[in-house]
């Protein structure tokens, strides 16, 4: 086993028993995001809630659920076919929304492969994967965060890095 697979599979062992919240994304990243919310204290603003753990997801992704392909990365770009005028990133934003309506799911394990791709199962038989998907390894593919600690980077070819939280004062209060 890998240094890089010792780290992602670290990180995100801490997503095992979390509940996986209601989907965000900015742009075409999707932000999967889990736990209890905590409260922090951004440069700008006043303080907020937000989920501790999260993935963000810059490259490849799928949620499958009952052999099915739920909803994947490539759904950003497609137009939703009951409705061709729409946006072209509500139909995922639709299928997201349906699959996390469903049912609360929590965080049942994670498998990582050697090559850095994640699989985290979730409590109901669906899963989430995500697929490093370069070979350089001069971008971000994904990473695993917990607000209060650590993020674990995985970039393309053998590349992680793991950056620790902020020195200096706390960014987060409490976790509710």
């Amino acid at each position: 086993m890998t240094d890089r697979v010792t780290d992602v599979r670290r990180a995100a062992s801490w997503l095992i028993g979390m509940t996986l919240r209601e989907p965000d994304r900015t742009l075409e990243m999707e932000m999967f995001e889990f736990g209890p919310d905590v409260e922090i204290h951004p440069r700008r603003g006043g303080p907020k809630l937000v989920p501790r753990f999260g993935i963000h997801a810059q490259c490849p992704w799928r949620i499958v659920r009952d052999g099915q392909i739920a909803v994947a990365y490539s759904d950003y770009d497609s137009p939703d076919p009951a409705d061709p005028n729409m946006a072209p990133w509500a139909f995922r934003d639709t299928q997201m929304r349906t699959f996390h309506a469903a049912v609360t799911r929590t965080v049942a394990g994670v498998d990582v492969s050697d090559l850095g791709d994640l699989k985290v199962r979730l409590s109901d038989g669906s899963f989430i994967e995500l697929y490093v998907d370069q070979s350089r390894g001069d971008q971000e593919c994904y990473r695993v965060h917990d607000v209060l600690g650590d993020h674990v980077v995985v970039m393309g070819g053998p590349n992680v890095t793991v950056t620790p939280r902020r020195q200096g004062p706390p960014s987060a209060l409490h976790v509710r």
